[in-house]
């Protein structure tokens, strides 16, 4: 299912930046980075956790698209010089250099109200199912925010992010998992979830994305080694990969009342633990 997953979002994405309202070099640009690639972990956990919950994966498809559009804005910005000033992202030139800085920050622009305007324009008629997917949106919404990832990058900004664990945890948990969790409680309010299957859903996405982060610092720990910014650097590696077990343990434990049906999130688990802690 996890092909299916990927190429029904790949492509609704490529719809999503077809539109001829767009002016072309605006489209162009959306386009360069939204296209790009990428594990599409989020759409992915979103509608794995519709299924999983025995919803209609196309009911959230729009909501995983439109999570997977914040997230490619949200790396156009952390790209700019004003940011994190990275000149290339998954191999290829940061959207800055290809279209200039005013052209970047207009891209993301772009990218993060067409998210919401993608979503807005499928949401379902039906009272009950509109309820839910409000419930989502409201979600993404948060996932996205001043509360949530954007939340992260300030504090990161501000000197915030030191080397005491306690602050990167808070950091992360915002920046990064605070739109992963967004997407997996999308994909269950799309499901129409009860309160304890969204709970269990919390409970994963929270212990997954700091599994995540965690994995993505011990791949990247050479190249960022001091700068007090990482798992690694703050904590030793070691210390990171025992983290990163404790993180696996409660995702998993999380998705047992699942069973078989959490079977792809197992797997997706699995793979990113093998990722930190280096396993065959």
């Amino acid at each position: 299912m996890a092909d299916a997953y990927l190429c029904m979002v790949e492509e609704a994405l490529a719809k999503a930046v077809s539109d001829e309202g767009i002016p072309a070099g605006l489209r162009e640009s959306m386009a360069y980075s939204l296209l790009a690639g990428g594990k599409r972990l989020r759409p992915r956990i979103c509608l794995a956790c519709c299924d999983m919950l025995g919803g209609s994966i196309k009911d959230a498809l729009a909501l995983a698209c439109g999570v997977e559009m914040i997230h490619a804005y949200s790396l156009i910005h952390d790209d700019l010089p004003c940011m994190d000033d990275d000149d290339f992202r998954r191999g290829k030139p940061s959207s800055h250099k290809m279209f200039g800085e005013a052209g970047a920050v207009l891209a993301g622009d772009a990218l993060l109200s067409h998210a919401f305007e993608w979503m807005l324009s499928r949401a379902p008629e039906e009272p009950g199912r509109l309820r839910d997917y409000v419930r989502a949106m409201r979600a993404i919404a948060g996932g996205a925010g001043a509360r949530g990832m954007v939340a992260g990058q300030s504090l990161e900004l501000s000197g915030a992010l030191d080397r005491n664990e306690a602050v990167l945890e808070e950091v992360h948990r915002k920046k990064t998992g605070a739109l992963i969790c967004a997407a997996a409680a999308a994909g269950g309010y799309a499901a129409g979830g009860g309160e304890e299957e969204l709970r269990a859903i919390s409970v994963f996405a929270e212990s997954y994305g700091a599994l995540f982060q965690i994995a993505d610092d011990i791949s990247d720990s050479d190249a960022e080694a001091g700068d007090g910014k990482n798992y690694v650097s703050v904590c030793g590696l070691e210390a990171a990969r025992a983290l990163a077990r404790e993180k696996a343990n409660k995702a998993r434990e999380a998705l047992l009342p699942f069973a078989e049906r959490a079977r792809y999130l197992l797997d997706m688990v699995e793979a990113t633990l093998r990722g930190a802690c280096a396993l065959p």
